[in-house]
């Protein structure tokens, strides 16, 4: 039941490598296997690292402790990092749970009015949204617009694994150019709720729109991939428009 309020943060100019810059800005973790993060709210921050560092995030939940990055294998519920809230919040989120049983998943993770933009930088796979071992989640009403100058694969927004996960992405914005890709771009891209016996999945009014990757020569561009096999998926109200893929790549929603 903590709450962060405006409250900007950013890295200092002078941090100019990998030792010296700032990982996250804000970073939720656990005490102990039965002793997670519940009820944290971060609201209306301006976060702004630096994209060179491929191991920033503006705001970092994971399955781990502070003294180890070892993954946790929970035992209780009371270990998820459930019930936290990020929104009017600038830059990059990631978002993990625990693996181990679908019953200490996170849960009622809200993700929602963020504005991220200006992310990656480099060789490798960038993500604005990710988040993984999740149920009951929502990604709704975020606006994303950026990545330049990025070679890597990029995803605008990446709902990873979580096996009968109940979920809502809705009302995002998704604009991302890059002149130096010559990879695969996704807008949104969702492999939540697999193996679905009960679950309820919404991907709904989402638009992706504006993209640029003008000089790719191989993989793709995705505006909207969905590959899982929910119990009820409402799928409806979603837009891919006036998207430039360049190259070789082949243009898929």
């Amino acid at each position: 039941y903590v709450t962060f309020d405006a409250i900007d943060i950013e890295d200092a100019a002078s941090n100019t490598n990998g030792t010296m810059q700032m990982e996250y800005a804000f970073a939720i973790v656990k005490a102990s296997v039965t002793d997670g993060s519940q009820h944290v709210t971060i609201t209306n921050c301006v976060l702004t690292l630096n994209k060179q560092n491929p191991g920033a995030a503006a705001i970092y939940q994971n399955n781990h402790t502070t003294s180890s990055t070892a993954d946790l294998v929970i035992t209780n519920a009371t270990g998820a990092s459930s019930h936290n809230s990020f929104s009017n919040t600038y830059f990059g989120i990631y978002v993990a749970g625990a693996s181990n049983d679908t019953a200490y998943y996170d849960h009622n993770v809200d993700i929602s009015g963020n504005s991220i933009s200006n992310w990656a930088g480099g060789p490798g796979t960038t993500y604005g949204i990710y988040t993984v071992y999740q149920d009951f989640f929502r990604i709704a009403n975020n606006t994303l617009n950026g990545v330049t100058n990025h070679t890597g694969i990029i995803y605008g927004i990446y709902a990873s694994t979580a096996t009968n996960a109940s979920y809502e992405v809705t009302e995002n914005t998704v604009t991302i150019a890059s002149n130096s890709l010559t990879g695969t771009l996704y807008g949104i891209y969702i492999t939540s709720g697999a193996s679905g016996t009960a679950n309820i999945a919404t991907i709904a009014n989402n638009a992706v729109t504006g993209c640029s990757i003008p000089n790719a020569t191989s993989g793709g561009f995705y505006g909207v991939y969905h590959s899982s096999s929910e119990y009820t998926l409402n799928m409806h109200g979603n837009s891919v428009t006036n998207n430039a893929v360049g190259g070789g790549a082949g243009a898929k929603a």
